[in-house]
């Protein structure tokens, strides 16, 4: 792998992993069509995960502060400070409800790694990301937050998480519509997306840590990989900032408009490239 290769991959991963045109599609759609690419392995992808992962924790570096001491706040007898406490403790709630579904997925991750090499059904999932978004638009805001967040509300977005698997399915599309469609607030459907994100990059790094370490790689690859995972955090850390303000000011139309212009045009191209 060369070094404007990391340099790609990283960008396409920090983009594409937090906005909602799906990382997974985009990375099939990089590799389908760069015929002399070549994979770079499972250590750069677990890496470029780790990097994604450090922009989420900088990115709620404020929720994530408040949820720890809520969590050491209940080995204290101050009930005032527990009290304001509360609605960073009911988020933890939330979260650890909305994980369980996701090892579900884990069973299920070998089928569905196995659909990236059908790139037209890679391209059609894109389009059904379209959709998705399209129908968190025509949904009105709610008013949900960590507060009024009910337990089953938490599981459904989990399992919009499962669904998400999909290769060219977007996880924080999929995740964000299906808070909106349970009535949470925009921001907090954006919020909680993120944080659930946490566990999900956890888990994926995890599992592949042990095949990823015999994954040998040379001094000088190594190299290579660090410009990648630095452009995969920064430019993460920016898409989430930009979703966020998108979510407070606006919708999800462009983004919308884009995998459907995006997964239509890519199967008029892979047609035609099969026809000549």
């Amino acid at each position: 792998m060369s070094l404007w290769e990391s340099i790609l991959l990283g960008l396409v991963q920090g983009v594409s992993e937090f906005l909602p045109i799906s990382s997974s599609g985009h990375l099939a759609i990089f590799q389908h069509f760069f015929i002399n690419f070549q994979e770079p392995g499972l250590l750069f992808d677990v890496m470029l995960h780790l990097a994604t992962l450090v922009a989420v924790l900088i990115a709620f570096r404020k929720d994530i502060a408040d949820m720890l001491c809520a969590f050491f706040s209940l080995f204290r007898t101050d009930g005032q400070q527990k009290d304001k406490e509360a609605p960073a403790r009911r988020l933890i709630l939330l979260l650890i409800f909305a994980t369980f579904p996701v090892v579900a997925g884990v069973f299920l991750s070998d089928r569905i790694a196995a659909l990236k090499e059908n790139f037209i059904f890679v391209c059609t999932a894109l389009m059904f990301t379209g959709v998705i978004l399209l129908i968190a638009d025509r949904f009105k805001p709610g008013n949900k937050t960590e507060r009024s967040t009910l337990i089953r509300d938490a599981i459904f977005v989990g399992m919009a998480q499962i669904l998400a698997l999909i290769p060219g399915l977007s996880r924080s599309g999929t995740t964000i519509t299906a808070g909106i469609v349970r009535g949470f607030d925009r921001s907090f459907a954006v919020k909680f997306s993120f944080l659930m994100s946490i566990p999900a990059i956890l888990g994926a790094v995890v599992l592949e840590l042990a095949d990823a370490v015999k994954d040998s790689a040379a001094p000088e690859e190594f190299l290579i990989f660090i410009p990648g995972m630095l452009v995969a955090g920064i430019s993460g850390y920016f898409s989430i900032r930009f979703l966020r303000r998108i979510a407070g000011k606006g919708r999800f139309g462009g983004f919308a408009l884009y995998c459907l212009l995006m997964g239509a045009g890519l199967i008029v191209v892979n047609l035609i490239k099969a026809r000549m």
